[in-house]
């Protein structure tokens, strides 16, 4: 199970993300613990208000639990995993709320612990929180007999494959290729030896290469910004030596608005003939899957106020098994009310073992149903993709991806007269001495 932690602030950003249900086809709010509220986003408001008064800038500490894409893990596998880790991470009798996503056909689980500890007001410290996670998450793979993944195994690879949280998003929301852009700079990166050449194949797959705050990057025809060295999993200073210097190259800014005005004239070409080709081949499919969806959700409401309908009728129940008045003082007295008191309880955890059973037979049929048809979204996306790759693909002119720096030549020289014209006004010229006349005779002091 793959385990991602970060600490965050803003909570009305962090809820309205959590509780998406654009994105996810089902979201589920599990357990809302320590908190006075019971609605989740009233809950993380109420911690942003008590960490106010410290001195904590990011209150929140959110954890996804992410298991392997080919096993569908029970929510008894998750709690399990997120009370190992609030072990680990030192966050016991915190405030947390635990939700659940659905969505592909998978399941996996996110928890917001609150940093803010309730009995001393003072944010709990967190240190070495990514070793603690990485060395569960191998745990939690052994526990299950579940195949590591190589990023697990060897942490170089774990390098390459890894992204940031704005690269993940924007991959996941279909913004971008970034994935793919990063195979195609390492596979120029594989196959040349020198600067030139690197450029080259950039060029061959529309990329440009410029100049970033860190060094050598690349820019995609979408506009996003790769750094080589981070993308090929060398150093600084290995691109360096064989890339020389990135000084000469375009600005990354500057690459970034020369992608969007080429993409601007690319528009009625075939990149958008075929989105479009490929946004009709797979529309009835999105069309069943959002049908699906609606489907499954109101099922689940139903059997949610079915169950809450057969629990108010058992409390009932219950309640009327403890006599009042005279008898029940008897029953006291000989010890029959604390036994139908125990009796209750167990027979309230046997109702909720069950309806939490039935809940989790409904969810495990939903999320098979939902992978077949993600077999098949997947498929017809590969078949699209197929087409595209074999028939005609855009393939823009090297010259069109060579960035124009002639405006950024004359924004420097201007910006370089403003600098000197300022310089010079705040130089003050010292008056010359004034000059004497050889024929006025010198005053002297009396």
């Amino acid at each position: 199970m793959i385990l991602k932690g970060n600490t965050r602030s803003n909570a009305s950003g962090l809820a309205k993300h959590l509780e998406n249900t654009r994105d996810n086809d089902h979201v589920t709010v599990h357990e809302l613990r320590g908190f006075a509220s019971e609605d989740f986003s009233d809950s993380l408001l109420e911690v942003e208000a008590m960490a106010k008064g410290t001195k904590c800038q990011k209150e929140f500490y959110s954890l996804s639990f992410n298991p392997p894409r080919d096993v569908s893990a029970d929510r008894e596998v998750f709690l399990d995993a997120i009370a190992q880790s609030e072990k680990r991470l030192g966050f016991e009798n915190l405030p947390c709320a635990i939700i659940f996503h659905e969505k592909y056909g998978r399941q996996h689980a996110h928890v917001v612990w609150s940093r803010i500890d309730p009995e001393t007001g003072v944010a709990r410290d967190i240190k070495h929180d990514r070793l603690k996670l990485q060395s569960l998450s191998i745990d939690l793979y052994r526990q299950h007999g579940w195949e590591l993944p190589a990023g697990l195994k060897d942490k170089a690879q774990a390098k390459k494959e890894n992204f940031n949280l704005a690269e993940a998003r924007r991959a996941d929301e279909g913004q971008s290729d970034t994935i793919s852009t990063r195979e195609r700079i390492v596979e120029a990166w594989q196959k040349t030896e020198n600067r030139r050449e690197f450029e080259k194949a950039l060029a061959e797959n529309n990329l440009i290469m410029a100049h970033g705050r860190t060094g050598f990057v690349v820019v995609d025809l979408q506009g996003d910004i790769n750094a080589v060295p981070r993308s090929v999993g060398e150093r600084k200073r290995v691109v360096e030596s064989r890339l020389g210097s990135p000084a000469s190259l375009p600005s990354a800014e500057a690459a970034k608005a020369h992608m969007k005005e080429l993409r601007a004239r690319l528009k009625d070409q075939v990149v958008e003939a075929q989105r479009v080709k490929q946004d009709r081949a797979l529309a009835a499919l999105s069309s069943e899957k959002q049908h699906m969806v609606d489907r499954q959700r109101k099922v689940r409401e139903e059997l949610l106020k079915a169950q809450e309908k057969r629990q108010s009728i058992e409390t009932r129940a219950r309640a009327d098994r403890l006599r009042g008045g005279l008898v029940g003082i008897w029953d006291r007295l000989t010890g029959r009310y604390q036994r139908t008191k125990q009796e209750n309880l167990a027979d309230k955890e046997a109702c909720n073992a069950r309806d939490a059973e039935e809940m989790q037979k409904l969810v495990s049929a939903h999320i098979a149903e939902r992978q077949e048809l993600q077999v098949r979204i997947e498929r017809a996306e590969k078949i699209s993709a197929g087409e595209q790759k074999d028939g005609q693909v855009v393939r823009i002119d090297p010259v069109d991806l060579k960035v124009r720096q002639a405006d950024d030549s004359k924004a420097q020289a201007v910006k370089k007269a403003q600098q000197e014209k300022q310089e010079r006004e705040r130089k003050v010229e010292p008056l010359p001495p004034p000059e004497l006349d050889p024929n006025k005779p010198k005053n002297r002091p009396r």
